[in-house]
C-alpha cells in the first residue's frame, strides 16, 4: 500500500505547483462533461507487469460533488468492456482533491484540476490496478459539411 501511495504522490507532485487556478478551488472548479483517458497496470511481487488496463470515455462533474463516468475499457484479458461508474469528488481551496468511485467499481484517486478547471489529472488505484489519467473539454463535433 505504501508503494502505491508513493506512486500516486510521485505522479501528482509536478502538478501541485500548477494546480492553483486564478483564485481558490471548489467542487465547482470542475463542472460539466470532460474527456477521460485512463491507463493502469498491475505489477506482481516479482516486479512483472501481469495486467494492463486502458480506457477512454467521459467524466461528468456536477459542480457540487457528484461524478459519473462512462468508459470503454480494454485489458490484456478482455477487450471492449463498457463501464458505468458513479461516485463523489471534493476539491479544497488548494486544488488538490479526491475522486472516489463507489458504484460500478470501487476506486480512489487524487484529483487535480488545472488551467482554470478546463483540464484535470488523476492518479490512484482500484482493487487490481494502479491508474493514471486525465482529460479536458469534449472535442467540438464536426459539421457535416466538413
Amino acid at each position: 500500500m505504501i508503494r502505491r501511495i508513493g506512486f500516486a504522490c510521485l505522479f501528482a507532485a509536478p502538478f501541485l505547483a500548477q494546480a492553483q487556478t486564478s483564485g481558490t478551488c471548489t467542487a465547482a472548479t470542475l463542472n460539466g462533461t470532460y474527456s477521460l483517458t485512463l491507463t493502469g497496470r498491475a505489477v506482481s511481487s516479482g516486479a512483472v507487469v501481469n495486467k494492463v488496463y486502458q480506457a477512454v470515455g467521459t467524466l461528468n462533474f456536477d459542480g457540487v460533488g457528484s461524478v459519473t463516468a462512462a468508459l470503454t475499457a480494454n485489458t490484456n484479458q478482455t477487450p471492449g468492456v463498457e463501464q458505468k461508474l458513479t461516485g463523489n469528488y471534493t476539491i479544497p481551496a488548494n486544488c488538490v482533491g479526491t475522486l472516489n468511485f463507489v458504484n460500478g467499481e470501487t476506486a480512489s484517486y487524487v484529483l487535480i484540476p488545472y488551467n482554470s478547471g478546463k483540464d484535470y489529472v488523476m492518479t490512484g488505484e482500484d482493487a487490481t490496478y494502479e491508474l493514471t489519467g486525465g482529460g479536458g473539454p469534449q472535442p467540438v463535433a464536426c459539421v457535416n459539411s466538413t
